[in-house]
C-alpha cells in the first residue's frame, strides 16, 4: 500500500511538472516571446510546432 501511494504521489508530481511547462510554453506564446531563456535566440518554428512546450532550440536542447 505504501510503494502504491509513493508511486502515485511521484506520478502526480512529473505531471504537475509537465503542466506547469506547458503552461509557460502557452504562457510565452501568446506573449510574443519565442527565445531562449539563456542567450535570448528564437526557436524555431518548426521546433515549436514540434515541440510545443520547448524551452530551447535543438542546438542548445542537444547540450542539455
Amino acid at each position: 500500500m505504501t510503494a502504491e501511494r509513493g508511486e502515485a504521489e511521484r506520478l502526480a508530481t512529473e505531471l504537475r511538472e509537465a503542466l506547469d511547462e506547458v503552461d509557460a510554453a502557452l504562457e510565452r506564446l501568446r506573449s510574443g516571446l519565442r527565445r531562449m531563456p539563456g542567450c535570448g535566440q528564437p526557436i524555431g518554428e518548426a521546433r515549436l510546432e514540434a515541440m510545443p512546450a520547448a524551452r530551447f532550440c535543438i542546438v542548445d536542447a542537444a547540450k542539455q
